[in-house]
């Protein structure tokens, strides 16, 4: 199969690129011939390599490209099985993908990753007006926009390079409704829906825009999702807790082990430590949710803000009463496993504490469910009071 990746991509995030290059979106079999067209802003940073095209978009609003990126795709339609429509930080195992995606290549079909929404009054209103033609014999209400990276195959291109008109009421919606607007995850559902095509969601088929590392099979061997969220940057770089160099080896060394991969790149981990050590004590808990966004509060904050917690090592009780970050809430039963501790949350939910970071002095957890397998969206960290 060729596949034709169309990025969003800039010069300012170079980190992001480096990780790109190391092979974040690829065939782990080598068996699908991969193609990148980076649509860009900005000048063609000196390191990347040749196999990026890179296709100068300075004149668009970033919201604006992916439409570019789908003419250009449709204009190429005979050289591409599938076209993926995507950021420069997601993480995409090609061939998981194509395995799911082939049952549908007699038709055309759209594919974006969870979640997602319904239309808007707004976009409702925008739709009548530019695209009305189209909008004959369809129920808006049907209409649903998945969220982050939409996938095209070549049937669907067929139809974008013979409707010209749809593509130019695309156009004139996303003028209207996404100018200045960080949207450009949009376009591509829209128009599927109007040229009639098959959507398949994200949950039915394993495709997520949330950065659970686990879940990827790409990065991990026991992950079942072939996209997931991955890289992102603040103004201020990544996640201090976060080493490029962690990263990178991350990426070349998949696919890993869920602990081996956790721990590559959380590089201030390490697995163990004596939960009587955290008994009897008074403690924080706060929940880190993809705390490689760069969204982490300090321990200061973490103490002034979060309610006491302990462990009761004569009941092995644990009172969990936080209500800000929507942890769980209640009294539950805690046990010493190996490497740590186990909250159970209820029959077939725990919270498992395994790693301790000297650097924060704090302990590390994932939720981990009756099948063993972790869901890493959510990091759950216990401060000691000082």
């Amino acid at each position: 199969m060729k596949i034709l990746v169309s990025m969003l991509a800039t010069s300012k995030y170079e980190d992001r690129l480096k990780l790109v290059q190391a092979r974040t979106i690829r065939s782990k079999s080598n068996q699908h011939d991969v193609c990148f067209y980076l649509m860009a802003e900005g000048d063609r940073p000196i390191f990347l390599d040749e196999k990026f095209n890179w296709i100068n978009c300075d004149d668009l609003f970033i919201s604006h490209r992916v439409i570019r990126g789908i003419e250009i795709a449709a204009e190429e339609t005979d050289n591409w099985d599938y076209v993926i429509f995507c950021d420069d930080d997601c993480v995409i195992d090609i061939d998981k993908f194509v395995e799911q995606a082939e049952q549908f290549r007699h038709q055309p079909t759209l594919w974006t990753t969870h979640p997602g929404m319904g239309p808007t009054k707004e976009i409702h209103h925008s739709l009548n007006k530019h695209a009305n033609k189209f909008m004959m014999g369809k129920n808006v209400e049907n209409l649903f926009i998945g969220f982050c990276t939409t996938v095209y195959n070549k049937k669907l291109l067929e139809l974008v390079k013979s409707n010209r008109e749809a593509v130019e009421a695309i156009w004139k919606i996303s003028y209207e409704l996404f100018n200045n607007k960080m949207y450009t995850d949009l376009q591509g559902s829209i128009l599927g829906f109007l040229l009639g095509a098959k959507h398949i969601r994200g949950h039915d088929s394993h495709g997520t825009c949330w950065s659970a590392f686990l879940s990827s099979s790409l990065l991990c061997r026991t992950g079942n999702m072939w996209h997931v969220h991955g890289f992102r940057e603040t103004k201020d770089g990544f996640n201090p807790k976060f080493k490029q160099e962690c990263l990178l080896k991350m990426i070349t060394n998949a696919p890993m082990q869920r602990f081996d991969l956790l721990e590559s790149w959380f590089s201030s981990f390490h697995r163990g430590f004596k939960a009587k050590n955290w008994c009897g004590i008074k403690l924080h808990m706060h929940r880190h949710m993809t705390p490689w966004i760069g969204w982490r509060l300090s321990k200061p904050e973490i103490l002034a803000t979060e309610p006491e917690i302990y462990f009761d090592e004569s009941t092995k009780k644990i009172n969990i009463t936080n209500t800000a970050h929507e942890l769980p809430r209640g009294t539950f039963d805690w046990e010493a496993c190996q490497d740590g501790l186990r909250i159970r949350i209820n029959s077939n939910r725990s919270l498992l504490f395994n790693w301790y970071d000297p650097e924060e002095d704090a302990i590390f957890g994932l939720y981990e469910n009756e099948n063993g397998l972790v869901h890493d969206s959510e990091i759950i960290g216990i401060w000691k009071k000082d």
